[in-house]
This record gives C-alpha cells, structure tokens and sequence, in this order.
C-alpha cells in the first residue's frame, strides 16, 4: 500500500483548514506509537540535562515533531528541513498564525545536506526506509553535527534471521520503502562507520504495540487508500478507538521487549571530531 497519496489529500487539508492540523497532531499523538516513544526519549534527554543550541529535524513532515522540540527545547534554533516544498509551506503558515518563532524551514534532499558543525541535535523520525543511499545521508548526518553531538532516530525493523535479499529487495508492506526496516546489528555498522563513536539500539512496536497500530494506523489508512470518501468513517473509527489504542501503547512502553517491528536509535558523535 502507497502512504503518500493519503498524506498529500491530508496535507491539502490542512492547507486550507489550519485546525485540522491541530486536531491530527492531537490524534496521532495518541494512535502513533513511534510519537510516544520519541517525546518520552526526548524528554528523559531534556531531564538528564540536554540543553541544544540548534537543532534539526531532519524530516519533518506534518512538523509534529517540530512543534513539539519548539515547546521542549524553548531557547533552541530549529531548522525543519523537508523534500517536499508543500510540507514546509503549510507547516510555516501555521506557525505564522500562532505567532511560533525560532524554526527555520529549509527544502531539501537529506542526501544533498551541506552543513558543517551546526547542530547539537538530529532528529530523524521514520525516514531512512526510504531512502536508498543511507550510509550517504549517515554521513551528512555525523557532518552536521557538532562534536559531542546526538542523533536520534526511528525507523522499521526486521529480525536479524530474516535474509539479506528479502530486506533490500523484497517485496515491501509500504509501496514507498526501498527496504522493509533495520537489523539492529546493520544499522549499527552503518552508523558507526559514517562518523558516529556509538550508537545505541531499542525495540519499539512489539507485540501489544503491533495490535495497537493495526487498530489506529494500518486498517484507517487501508480504508483511505479504497477512497478519500471515507474519511468521516475513519473518524468515527479513529473516535471509537481512541482510548483502547491509546492504552495498549501505554503498555507497550513498560513492557521489556528483545524485538519488535520498529527501533529507536541513539547515536554520538566523538568529542574530539568536527
């Protein structure tokens, strides 16, 4: 199944009607459990004393993430950085209307990035699956870190028994993805061989969380996919799931978990590289 068309006719929508962006970033916040891990990592960051001076989401999409670090991170400079010049657009818009300063918006391919030594911070959210020539944007990533620097990143996961052929040649459940996910033990290498001293690896979406998302995410998007008529069934669907998805992600983050379909990545960059 293809995302993208269901995302565009979504983000045409916001375009025209700025609370329905609002209303979806209240909504994903609850269904997507990726959202949930990413704020509560970002948060335990921010608590052991992560003070960034620039970041960047690298990225940024609807710009959930965005409006989130403006909120977590008050004193930061944040650059929002797109390939799709729309996104950006109705992202800046809207924070025109409510007065959110301090975010930069910048469109352009991940794999073409020319900083050098700027941020303190990448934030890299269910991204990489896409893009073919990963260890290439890795490596802009480690760039454009400052020594010292984080990376934090998630993206889809596959078993690390699972055969090479069918992870980057397979036949893939999302039409966009050039490959079904990471082995954690990949993701590592290609990471720490682009510039990164270390890079740290958990599990997201296990079992539990798997229900959750095929409850809020994959059978919404599926109906979307059959005809954008029926996105006020979906919203039904998605009001009467709201709280059951919501509380199995709860539990899916306290529960100990050794795989599950996505991963959270944590990179460094050496003190001593610039």
């Amino acid at each position: 199944m293809d995302y993208d068309p269901i995302k565009d006719r979504l983000a045409r929508g916001f375009a025209r009607r700025p609370w329905i962006r609002t209303l979806v970033m209240l909504m994903t916040r609850q269904v997507f459990l990726r959202e949930l891990e990413i704020r509560r990592r970002l948060r335990q960051l921010q608590r052991a004393g992560l003070r960034p001076q620039r970041i960047l989401d690298a990225g940024t999409g609807y710009g959930q993430y965005t409006l989130f670090l403006r909120r977590l991170f008050p004193e930061a400079e944040i650059v929002a950085v797109d390939i799709k010049q729309a996104a950006l657009d109705g992202l800046e818009e809207y924070c025109r209307q409510r007065g959110i300063k301090g975010i930069h918006y910048l469109q352009a391919d991940l794999l073409e990035l020319k900083f050098e030594a700027e941020f303190d911070l990448i934030l890299n959210v269910d991204v990489m699956e896409h893009i073919l020539d990963d260890e290439a944007v890795f490596a802009g990533f480690a760039r454009a870190l400052k020594p010292g620097g984080r990376l934090v990143l998630h993206t889809p996961a596959v078993p690390e028994s699972m055969p090479e052929k069918e992870v980057e040649h397979g036949e893939f459940s999302v039409g966009e993805h050039v490959r079904e996910g990471y082995k954690h033990s990949v993701i590592q290498g290609r990471v720490t061989r682009n510039g990164f001293d270390s890079a740290d690896v958990h599990s997201t979406y296990g079992a539990v969380g798997g229900v959750a998302w095929r409850l809020g995410v994959r059978w919404p998007m599926r109906m979307l996919s059959v005809s954008h008529a029926l996105l006020p069934l979906v919203g039904l669907w998605e009001l009467f799931w709201l709280i059951p998805v919501r509380l199995l992600n709860e539990l899916e983050t306290r529960i100990p978990k050794t795989y599950g379909g996505c991963l959270l990545l944590e990179a460094h960059k050496s003190q001593g590289e610039s």
